[in-house]
């Protein structure tokens, strides 16, 4: 599936970038989507637009359709919850100097007394033909959460393992041991051991 145009204009400064936009298959984004969240739903036709802050900018938008029949016992209590991007832009890699997009990718919900509400569930890019994907729990802020909570057990060679690794994919600054230390402080401070 690709996009289709609305409000765009087209000029010297995002004529490369609208081109590239219209290029983008969805197909495999959503495919991830779907899997990534155990879920059977079909999604609307991504829309194009553009815009300008200081500097033109170039987004492509795309939602779901309604998936509350399957949220389970929570459905009771939803008007609406829909996979939709919250965040993106198309833009040129600084490394390739290439277009490419990134799309934060959110569930968002509506409770029938009207709160809504979202969470991220992925975040994707799309250079030079291919998807690559960061599903939220592979990411270094989700490693920190699992840090924290494990940070005052004697952990097995597993766990020591796996958060290198997981650091490593983030930043290659972090090192096992410093995540060790913030992790540990952090848990430490928050339950009072620190002040």
């Amino acid at each position: 599936m690709f996009a289709t145009m609305k409000n765009v204009t087209v000029d010297n400064d995002n004529a490369e970038l609208v081109d590239f936009a219209k290029s983008v298959d969805f197909t495999a984004l959503f495919d991830h989507i779907k899997s990534f969240a155990g879920i059977a739903c079909g999604f609307k036709q991504p829309t194009i637009t553009t815009g300008w802050v200081n500097h033109s900018i170039v987004s492509i938008s795309f939602t779901s359709e309604d998936i509350t029949a399957q949220t389970g016992s929570l459905a009771a209590i939803l008007k609406q919850c829909i996979i939709c991007s919250f965040n993106n832009s198309v833009y040129l890699d600084k490394e390739t100097g290439e277009p490419a997009y990134w799309v934060r990718v959110h569930i968002q919900y509506e409770h029938k007394t009207d709160g809504a509400y979202g969470m991220e569930m992925c975040q994707a890019w799309y250079k030079n033909g291919a998807w690559e994907f960061l599903n939220t729990g592979d990411s270094v802020s989700q490693f920190f959460i699992l840090a924290i909570r494990r940070c005052c057990c004697n952990e097995d060679e597993f766990f020591r393992k796996r958060r290198a690794r997981i650091a490593g994919y983030g930043d290659e600054r972090i090192t096992e041991e410093g995540i060790s230390s913030v992790a540990s402080r952090t848990y430490r401070q928050s339950s009072g051991c620190l002040s």
